[in-house]
Formats: structure tokens, C-alpha cells, sequence
């Protein structure tokens, strides 16, 4: 509860209330361990705190958890917990009674007291970009290696990567790479580590864009451009590929991804 308080403080300043209905991606846990996907309408997420009420945007919401128990009261009230933007965690009781949500199977309301966690995701279409950046996007990097695109995909829908920029790895003796894992060259070292092809989607080489679906999901060479199908349903995750981390790298990527 204390790390709440200390986040609400801050972000009661940023949010504003949000009228307009908007169309996102759910990803709901039940209690008994079922998963259902589809889309939702919604626009905001009430929250009431200690500190008064929240009206937050269903876009900066991230996930919900429903009925938790604080760790610090041993009586106290279940809670809701909602994450924002992948930063913020703010508890409270939220509004959440009843959700419709429309699947490949047709309308479902479900009970929020049925609802163990829900992970929620914009609807996006056409292009987004995104970057990478040396000092933190590295794939060997745990936790927080792998950048969470907010790109929710279903199995076998088709999706684009192209990427452009440079990195220079500390961890690869100031070498200098592009997204096709090419060495590009530099004064710092007369290294030239080799990459390894055996495939249009073989395994991936030194600086590579690399991506996986779902944080569980296994990782795949993008490179500078990529056009695929998603092999499962889950988020895109991106990252730059090296066996080892080094915060003093540099330079960046720059990502597009676009959905056929």
C-alpha cells in the first residue's frame, strides 16, 4: 500500500477524464483459470482511493487485478489494483461490475467478481513506431529488456517490422551494428565479429532486431525487415539481440510495425 500512495501522488496530476468510448483488447484470467479474449468498449476505468476518485483513460490502462488482498492488512478489504502505462500501479475499488465483451464466439458478460486479472490493449491500426535503445533494449537483459509495443496479435495475423539506426555494444568492444546485424565498423576496435545465416529466419546475429509474442514467447530474428504471420495470439515484444548486457552501450533503433 505505501508504494500506492507514493505513485498517486504524482499521477493525480497527469490523468484527465476520457468521455469517449473507446474499442480495446482484453485478455481476461477468470478465478478458475479460464481465458477469454476479445474487445471491449470503454472509455475510462473509475478507480476510488484513499486519496479521492480516478477517472483514467481506458488508453493509459495496462491491466487490472480485482480482489487482492492487501499483504500489509491481514483483514482488510480486497482490493483492485490497476497498472498504468506499464508504470503505475494504483489500488482501490474500481467500477468494474459487469463486462461485455465480444469474442470470436459471440457476446460474453462476465461478473467482475469472476475476474482474477484482465490485460487491456489498444486496438491499432496501420503503423506504429517505436525505439530501441541500446543502454536498456537488449535482449539478454533481465528484466526489462524487452519493450512491451502494446500490439496485441492474433494467431496468424500477418504483421510487418522494418528497423533503421545504429548501436555501438561496450559489451562487444565499442563494435558498431545495424538492425541486420551487420558490423558497420569503428575506431574503437578492429574486431569484426562474423554473423551466421541459415535462413530467411534463421537464428539471430549481434544487434538484430528480435521480437517474440508474449512475454513467454519464444524469441525470432526480424532484422531490418521482416513480413510474417503471428505464430501465436499474444502481445509484440521487441528487442536487439546480444548474449550479454552492457548499460554503457549506445545509439538506437529505430521500429516500425505495421498490421496487414
Amino acid at each position: 500500500m505505501q508504494q500506492f500512495r507514493k505513485n498517486i501522488i504524482a499521477f493525480v496530476l497527469f490523468m484527465a477524464s476520457a468521455s469517449v468510448f473507446a474499442q480495446v483488447q482484453v485478455r481476461i484470467t477468470l478465478k478458475d483459470d479460464n481465458i477469454i479474449s476479445g474487445t471491449v468498449q470503454l472509455s475510462k476505468i473509475t478507480l476510488v482511493t484513499d486519496y479521492g476518485k480516478l477517472e483514467i483513460p481506458a488508453k493509459n490502462v495496462s491491466g487490472i487485478r480485482l480482489g487482492v488482498k492487501p499483504e500489509d492488512e491481514e483483514n482488510g478489504k480486497p482490493i483492485d489494483i490497476v497498472e498504468i502505462d506499464n508504470t503505475y500501479s494504483m489500488a482501490g475499488q474500481t467500477n468494474i461490475k459487469t463486462l461485455d465483451v465480444k469474442t470470436d464466439y459471440g457476446m460474453l458478460s462476465i461478473p467482475g467478481d469472476k475476474i482474477e486479472r484482465m490485460e487491456v490493449y489498444m486496438v491499432t491500426d496501420g503503423q506504429s513506431t517505436f525505439k530501441l535503445m541500446a543502454s536498456k533494449h537488449i535482449s539478454s537483459n533481465t528484466p526489462g529488456g524487452w519493450l512491451n509495443t502494446g500490439i496485441m496479435l492474433k494467431k496468424g495475423e500477418h504483421f510487418t517490422i522494418t528497423a533503421n539506426g545504429q548501436v555501438v555494444f561496450a559489451s562487444l568492444s565499442g563494435a558498431k551494428y545495424t538492425p541486420d546485424g551487420k558490423v558497420a565498423g569503428t575506431s574503437a576496435s578492429n574486431y569484426d565479429y562474423p554473423t551466421v545465416e541459415s535462413g530467411d529466419n534463421a537464428y539471430p546475429n549481434y544487434g538484430n532486431v528480435v521480437y517474440k509474442i508474449g512475454e513467454q514467447g519464444t524469441m525470432l530474428k526480424a532484422g531490418d525487415k521482416f513480413s510474417g504471420t503471428s505464430p501465436d495470439y499474444g502481445v509484440l515484444y521487441l528487442s536487439i539481440y546480444e548474449v550479454m548486457f552492457n548499460p554503457a552501450n549506445t545509439g538506437s533503433y529505430i521500429v516500425k510495425v505495421e498490421r496487414k
